[in-house]
């Protein structure tokens, strides 16, 4: 298949219709990732007024693309700047972390090559996007300090929330697998062509695309099965994925493929996604309460290295809806719609699934009335959420035990009292 695109230039004094010159590259097209930054932070409405003036208070300073140093932690301090963020697969082996014996080495700098491939590769995308400074988790948090995980775990919505852009590679498994230059290049002709006093220049595009209307993203992704990683993507403005055949980008108002040359907007509902949305667009209780089903349904499909973080993993998003819902948060149920947030069900197709391990099913993770205790992944009826919801109960008690002050972080247990009508 081939797209082009065509370019009015200066006249210049060649034969009518020669072609003058041919250039192509292999090369992932940065000057693209970047148009489409740019293009959402001046043009999309929804998207816009999304990127923080301050730095979170650690972040790691890459250098710049000309001076190719070493990064290394640095703090905020309230410092001015734009930033990225990363989402990755922790997977079987413990990427690069802080801890608090290495935490002051690492602010005098982070040898590139002890990176894992994909840190390397982010790094890499920051400094060729113009970017100064990037967050990635196990390195801006100190990862052997409960006391520090819990702040960052409060602070986690803003981060990617007034990043400028998220950086994903969405087929790595683990932080040595990369995906700077991991796929099959498409070949980009750059033609000059003359006709008496006009000349343009054609950008031909050759690329294999299925079909170029219902364009796809990275195929059996593993980051897409993630539970962190749906909060990342949600609360990110955007999205620049590297994948192993395109290069794509998602924002609040639409997606860009680098092999289509419109935007386009998904079929979420077909592809059993969660709709990356501004949630400013959440604009009443019950629509706000509706998107929490929704995400029910999602998240319960994706995994967690660590079962225990099924609260932790999904708290941002529930900071962000809670001003509409206007109710205490319970360990994943809302206090004031606790007669449809006790409708959720194992659907009898994962009975036969694995359950979590014996450890995490011996701790208590969230009291047993929560669908964050289920040892199997669990659904609720997201049309509850859109007709009058018939119930007997017509009073109720409820109570969490948390771990922290924190009232969206993990819990010790919980208990619920119900009167029903007789």
């Amino acid at each position: 298949m081939y797209h082009a695109l065509i370019s009015h230039q200066e006249s210049l004094s060649r034969p009518a219709f020669s072609i003058v010159g041919r250039e192509i590259s292999r090369n992932i097209d940065i000057s693209l990732c970047r148009q489409w930054i740019d293009e959402c932070l001046k043009l999309h409405v929804n998207c816009l007024n999304r990127v923080a003036l301050r730095l979170p208070s650690r972040v790691i300073d890459v250098g710049s693309s000309e001076t190719l140093q070493d990064p290394c932690l640095v703090l905020g301090n309230d410092r001015c700047g734009s930033y990225a963020t990363l989402s990755h697969c922790w997977g079987g082996s413990i990427p690069a972390m802080t801890t608090l014996c290495n935490y002051a080495e690492r602010q005098r700098g982070i040898p590139f090559l002890s990176l894992p491939r994909q840190f390397q590769d982010a790094i890499v995308v920051t400094r060729q996007l113009g970017l100064r400074y990037i967050w990635i988790d196990s390195l801006c948090i100190i990862q052997d300090s409960q006391q520090d995980w819990i702040e960052y775990s409060v602070q986690m919505a803003n981060i990617y929330r007034y990043s400028q852009v998220n950086i994903a590679g969405p087929a790595a498994s683990n932080s040595e697998t990369g995906f700077w230059n991991e796929r099959a290049q498409p070949l980009k002709s750059n033609w000059t062509i003359s006709r008496q006093d006009e000349h343009y220049t054609v950008t031909i595009l050759h690329w294999i695309q299925y079909d170029p209307y219902l364009p796809e993203g990275e195929q059996d992704s593993p980051l897409a099965n993630r539970g962190w990683v749906l909060q990342e993507r949600l609360l990110s403005p955007r999205t620049l994925y590297f994948g192993t055949k395109r290069t794509y980008f998602e924002c609040c108002t639409n997606t860009r493929h680098e092999n289509l040359h419109f935007p386009y907007v998904g079929d979420y509902q077909q592809s059993s996604e969660l709709q990356k949305r501004d949630f400013r667009s959440l604009t009443s209780e019950q629509s706000a309460l509706k998107f929490w089903a929704q995400l029910i349904v999602v998240y319960t499909e994706m995994a967690l290295t660590f079962p225990n973080d099924r609260l932790p993993a999904v708290s941002a998003i529930a900071r962000q809806v809670q001003p509409l819902i206007k109710s205490r948060y319970l360990a994943g149920i809302w206090e004031s719609d606790i007669p449809r947030g006790l409708s959720w069900y194992i659907p009898h197709y994962r009975w036969k699934m694995k359950e979590v391990s014996q450890s995490a099913a011996n701790s208590c993770i969230a009291p047993s009335w929560s669908w964050i205790s289920a040892k199997l992944n669990a659904s609720i009826p997201v049309v509850n959420y859109s007709i009058h919801f018939q119930t007997a109960i017509n009073n109720w008690d409820a109570q969490v035990d948390l771990e922290s002050d924190d009232e969206f972080g993990r819990v010790k247990g919980g208990t619920l009292k119900l009167k029903v009508k007789h």
